[in-house]
């Protein structure tokens, strides 16, 4: 059995931070083999692109395992000797990459079949480790043996997942995924912790009738975006479908103050409003007709809430027939309905910490 975490929100002060409890919801798996590539629960662990906070909670989803944290920083002749001990050391032993931090004296191990690999990051439920100022505990993980959920140019875990599961034999864990639904949504549930200013009344100013467009950026060094159209093209695109309408646009925290000269002038001459790191989007969902995304997981969250989303990029929830999608996925041919997107993903793929 796996536990899937439902989160009540309740405001508790610790440290000056905002904290939420947690309520469980059980179920049990339905059995239909191995999609997500489950990661081994002991044996040995050698991790490439963990920082220090990573290794802590690490150890806590994964308490039978041993682990040995090692530096990408490394120089070659320490990475040869970890590379010996990986292929001569004890048995199981497995590859644990946060991220797409593997060196390049590591990658050729990938190959070796008696060695597992997993590629780790943040899950989709109030995951935040990225952030150098958050204290709290992911509650959620993706662990993939393919690659990192959002490298839409490969196969993955959950993409094998969303393609391949038999729905129509576990109606339990579609009903359950409907359930969770509706908890994420009047509970403010997604990708980061509901914190930070919650009134958007002075974002919403228009006339009665006045439609909202988001726009989520990310940085265009991010893994997540490369190959993908940047912010300044999908802030073009949202305008052109929406002239009349008025545009938000949410930068992603670091750059909100690293806009090209072309970026400001476009935002100032079409009277684009920026949205401040401390506004969530879950707040702003209540009044948005449509959001506009390269991949950002913002995008999976409009969905649980049934906003329509268009992407440019490749992320893992577009190609099933849920999204508006402005690059062609031939991999993806299935049609999902909402329900089931959300079983495969949050039930199916994510790992989460009780």
């Amino acid at each position: 059995k796996t536990k899937l975490f439902l989160v009540e929100r309740q405001e508790i002060k610790a440290r000056g931070r905002h904290y939420l409890t947690k309520q469980t919801l059980q179920h049990s798996e339905a059995k239909q083999g191995s999609f997500s590539g489950n990661s081994p629960e002991s044996g040995s662990v050698y991790c490439f692109g963990f920082n220090h906070r990573k290794t802590a909670f690490i150890k806590k989803y994964f308490p039978k395992n041993t682990f040995s944290f090692v530096s990408t920083q490394e120089k070659a002749g320490e990475l040869a000797k970890t590379k010996n001990k990986i292929l001569n050391g004890e048995k199981p032993v497995s590859i644990w990459v946060w991220g797409t931090r593997i060196p390049n004296e590591i990658k050729p191990l990938v190959k070796y079949k008696s060695i597992s690999f997993f590629y780790v990051e943040d899950g989709f439920v109030c995951s935040d480790s990225n952030n150098p100022d958050s204290d709290v505990m992911p509650f959620s993980l993706a662990v993939d043996s393919l690659a990192n959920h959002y490298e839409g140019g490969k196969p993955s875990d959950i993409e094998n997942i969303l393609s391949s599961y038999d729905f129509a034999r576990d109606a339990s864990v579609v009903n359950r995924a409907g359930l969770l639904r509706e908890k994420m949504a009047v509970n403010h549930i997604g990708k980061k912790l509901f914190a930070g200013v919650r009134d958007a009344g002075n974002i919403f100013t228009g006339e009665e009738g006045t439609n909202y467009i988001l726009v989520v950026g990310q940085p265009e060094t991010q893994a997540s975006i490369k190959n993908s159209n940047d912010n300044f093209e999908l802030l073009r695109l949202a305008k052109q479908e929406h002239p009349e309408d008025i545009i938000l646009y949410k930068p992603f925290e670091a750059h909100v103050v690293s806009f090209s000269n072309d970026t400001k002038k476009y935002l100032a001459d079409n009277k684009i409003e920026v949205i401040s790191d401390e506004l969530s989007t879950l707040v702003l969902f209540k009044q948005i007709k449509q959001v506009y995304v390269v991949k950002s997981l913002v995008g999976l969250d409009a969905l649980v809430r049934g906003i329509p989303v268009t992407t440019t990029g490749c992320p893992f929830y577009a190609g099933w027939g849920l999204t508006d999608d402005r690059r062609a996925i031939p991999r993806r041919s299935r049609k999902l309905t909402l329900d089931e997107l959300i079983a495969g993903t949050y039930i199916l793929y994510l790992k989460y910490f009780d």
